[in-house]
């Protein structure tokens, strides 16, 4: 009987995701996380590697996200969310 693959996602490309789709941009997303833009755009890159997908159409001014976006932002963000949740309800 063959194991079944779990695949592992960090949470902060999840993060980072959910921040360019509420901030409309990379850069912004970055500073809310005080973090340089190519440290943000690179948690991205990870995401999209992972995945197998483009997630953001990179141009000059600003990041617009693919079609692809909204289905997976919306898990990312269950995903953030649940995780906050879990690390906030175990601290109280």
């Amino acid at each position: 009987m063959s194991e079944r693959v779990r695949p592992v996602i960090d949470l902060e490309p999840l993060r980072m995701l959910v921040l360019v789709a509420d901030l409309g941009s990379i850069s912004a997303a970055a500073r809310a996380e005080q973090i340089s833009q190519p440290s943000a755009s690179r948690r991205i890159k990870v995401l999209e590697g992972q995945l197998g997908l483009e997630l953001i159409d990179r141009r000059s001014h600003g990041a617009e996200l693919t079609t692809h976006r909204q289905m997976v932002t919306d898990w990312s963000r269950g995903v953030v969310d649940s995780a906050d949740t879990l690390v906030i309800g175990a601290r109280a």
